[in-house]
């Protein structure tokens, strides 16, 4: 069972890397697609943790509690607020969202992100042509969390959530294996 969820740390991956990559596209055919992504994201994120309470039972549920205590605040909320983005997305028909516009230099983008090659010119000493990119954020409160920026916190939390409790599978002494922090 911890095989279903090593498949979804995988899919979530999966989303992840093409969520970061749509998100740094400027000129795209599909103005939701990062959106869309997002939503898989989270979906494949919160089914690892559902993998793994089917797989350990009760086990599972009294280990993630120390687990998450254990974690630092600002790690703690974050995984508060994705949960809560996730069921938006899920069970109220999508997550708040907010948008704002980036301008950056052409040059530093490929002509994947620009959605085709682009050339231009100009006199010596003309600036750079700079383009808007669209970054993303899921509302909460009064602040916002940056879809990809947060979506890889989530990734690295989740990824480690999973390492340690495969290692405490493995041991089956009960004890976990990592320091709990007051």
């Amino acid at each position: 069972m911890i095989e279903r969820a090593k498949k979804k740390l995988r899919e979530a991956r999966y989303f992840l890397i093409k969520l970061e990559s749509e998100s740094r596209v400027v000129m795209r055919n599909e103005p939701e697609a990062a959106d869309f992504l997002a939503s898989a994201f989270l979906s494949a994120a919160r089914a690892l943790v559902y993998a793994l309470e089917k797989e350990g039972k009760g086990v599972f549920k009294a280990w993630h509690k120390k687990y998450i205590a254990a974690l630092a605040a600002e790690d703690r909320q974050l995984l508060e607020d994705m949960t809560d983005f996730r069921n938006q997305e899920h069970h109220e028909g999508g997550a708040d969202r907010r948008t704002e516009s980036e301008s950056v230099p052409v040059s530093s983008l490929s002509s994947h992100e620009l959605g085709g090659e682009v050339h231009w010119g100009g006199p010596p000493g003309a600036p750079e042509p700079r383009v808007g990119r669209t970054v993303r954020y899921f509302q909460c409160d009064q602040r916002g969390i940056e879809v990809v920026s947060g979506s890889k916190k989530l990734f690295a939390i989740l990824a480690t959530l999973l390492e340690r409790y495969v290692e405490h599978h493995q041991t089956k002494s009960g004890a976990a294996p990592f320091a709990l922090n007051a």
